[in-house]
């Protein structure tokens, strides 16, 4: 199927051992708009040990809610 036509951001564990980098960033062929990859400090369980991860992803979904107004 072609590509959707929306960002994608993925965050994930910098030391996960299910999931590499590359296997993250393999979902950048999912779309046509913009994709950003981020890598916190962790394993598989990251979010639990980061609270910047909150941070990150609450300012990717106001930035979101401001381009859509």
């Amino acid at each position: 199927e072609p590509p959707l036509d929306s960002e994608i951001h993925v965050v994930g564990g910098a030391h996960d051992p299910y999931y590499s980098a590359s296997m993250l960033e393999a979902w950048r062929r999912h779309t046509s708009g913009d994709f950003s990859l981020r890598l916190f400090e962790g394993s598989h369980v990251f979010l639990q040990h980061n609270p910047e991860v909150l941070t990150y992803v609450e300012q990717l979904a106001l930035r979101h809610a401001r381009r859509a107004v």
